[in-house]
């Protein structure tokens, strides 16, 4: 779903007009963890199906997985600061290391790096370029002179406010539904979602499963 129209579903979340009911599951320790919260709203659609109008109602249930949004927002720390220690490399002169000259050839490079890291946005650049004026005497058939060197500075910033509104979005997802709440609650839903069948998992299993026989009869 797109950060607009997610945001459209979360906007009264953040603006505290909308309650969330927490979804709870015992653990293995049959202690009671929440894993997840969220809300639910309905919307009538309709369709033309063989010259005939059909009318459903649809469920859509915005739900915020805890964990999801923990290890989201770590991974995203962990890029920006990933991507910071990049950046602070591009102008370090190092033996066999190449030092971008000009500002536009260091632009490309630093955008590159948010690229890579998938934080376009989320960093602020400024480049300063330092020019300085130095002598050269004169030697042999050269006549003094005056040199201008030019050096270019890399300065980055995370943009908190652009990191906090992204971060507020992470685990969140919208899950439509056309059983009724009768037969489906917002927390047998996510319980049952948490839950659905996965054929990559069987593939995974038989995986292990073959392994270890071939290990047991090498």
């Amino acid at each position: 779903m797109p950060d607009a129209e997610l945001d459209g579903y979360l906007q009264p979340v953040w603006n505290g007009e909308r309650p969330l009911l927490a979804v709870h599951r015992a653990t293995a320790e049959s202690e009671d963890e929440m894993i997840a919260e969220g809300y639910e709203q309905c919307i009538e659609l309709s369709s033309e199906v063989q010259g005939q109008s059909v009318i459903w109602t649809e469920r859509r249930l915005v739900v915020r997985s805890v964990k999801q949004a923990q290890a989201a927002t770590a991974a995203l720390h962990a890029r920006l600061d990933k991507a910071q220690a990049a950046l602070t490399q591009l102008t370090v002169h190092k033996q066999g290391k190449a030092v971008s000259c000009d500002a536009d050839s260091l632009q490309q490079a630093a955008q590159a790096i948010l690229k890579a890291h998938q934080v376009q946005g989320l960093i602020r650049l400024q480049i300063d370029e330092q020019v300085r004026a130095r002598p050269v005497r004169a030697y042999g058939t050269h006549p003094a002179a005056v040199r201008v060197e030019r050096s270019f500075h890399l300065h980055s910033e995370v943009d908190q406010v652009v990191v906090s509104a992204a971060t507020r979005r992470l685990g969140w997802r919208v899950y439509v539904t056309n059983h009724p709440e009768q037969t489906l609650t917002l927390k047998q839903a996510v319980l049952a979602y948490r839950e659905e069948y996965l054929v990559e998992r069987g593939f995974g299993l038989c995986w292990l499963l073959g392994s270890s026989v071939r290990k047991i009869s090498s």
